[in-house]
């Protein structure tokens, strides 16, 4: 806890609910680059495998303080903006294209509701509001196994190698394909 600032994806300039950025609304600017995609991946434990995000809240509810010292509680990420945004990128399959080699992967209802829930909202937000044309999304992957996390609390890792193949697949999966496949991935609880 207490390790990632917390800010609003996108460009420099953007209007912000609060007076003094954060660090991640600092360091998001330089990222922001034109491609027909955009999308941004975190290690995030206890993740088992590829795990694909379908949905960003508006909501920063922080269980700890952030690197400003900073704790939000039920604020709104954007104010005034969407309860919610779907990812637009082809969620159903690129995990099935990422099972059929035979690496673990799974879609996520939640990305929490500290940074990355955040930073993909933010993202989509931009997208929806500035940039119709580009799809976007987030995806966790849990620890490396070389990671303090994994060896101290034996919490899911998967190989560099194995995230980065499955992370391919995706890439490959969202350039080749526009509409998502119609197959049951819900759950009961």
């Amino acid at each position: 806890m207490g390790r990632w600032g917390r800010g609003q994806a996108g460009k420099e300039g953007a209007e912000h609910s609060r007076k003094e950025p954060s660090r991640s609304r600092r360091c998001a600017a330089p990222c922001w680059k034109p491609t027909p995609n955009s999308w941004c991946v975190w290690a995030c434990p206890p993740r088992r495998g590829i795990s694909i995000e379908r949905v960003a809240i508006n909501v920063d509810d922080s269980p700890g303080l952030d690197n400003d010292g900073q704790q939000p509680v039920d604020e709104p990420i954007v104010p005034d903006g969407p309860a919610a945004y779907f990812s637009t990128l082809p969620i159903k399959r690129c995990a099935a294209a990422v099972q059929q080699a035979g690496i673990y992967s799974e879609i996520s209802l939640t990305a929490g509701t500290f940074v990355c829930n955040h930073v993909f909202y933010g993202l989509m937000h931009l997208l929806a509001t500035e940039d119709k044309q580009r799809r976007g999304g987030f995806i966790h992957v849990p620890h490396t196994p070389e990671m303090p996390a994994v060896l101290a609390y034996g919490v899911p890792s998967m190989a560099v190698d194995t995230a980065t193949e499955g992370l391919r697949i995706v890439l490959t999966t969202v350039a080749e394909h526009d509409t998502d496949i119609k197959v049951p991935w819900g759950t009961t609880s």
